[in-house]
């Protein structure tokens, strides 16, 4: 369900940044909205402390969550997106920051 929920993120951010300058326009319109609804699904899923699966190691939707937030050119916060409200995702991606 992360991965699925990824993708549509992943697909939000990208027509920020492909197609022609009307559609991309469109695009950057439309991200506010798309940051709330796929990160607070995020937000709402994972536990208050540690993975997602509650084991000592990252699952794939940790992963998931940790590459919607910092993929470079195309995650939320590199798109200057404000993240502050999904402390849980942060957690998560500042985890899995520091055994990559």
């Amino acid at each position: 369900m992360f991965v699925n929920f990824y993708v549509d993120a992943l697909s939000a951010m990208v027509k920020c940044m492909f197609g022609d300058e009307e559609s991309k326009a469109k695009g950057v319109e439309a991200l506010p909205a798309a940051c709330v609804k796929y990160m607070s699904f995020f937000e709402r899923s994972l536990p208050e402390r540690g993975f997602y699966l509650g084991r000592n190691i990252p699952s794939l939707g940790d992963f998931a969550v940790h590459t919607c937030v910092s993929l470079p050119m195309l995650g939320f916060a590199s798109m200057k997106m404000n993240l502050e409200a999904y402390p849980k995702c942060l957690a998560i991606t500042n985890a899995i920051e520091s055994i990559l």
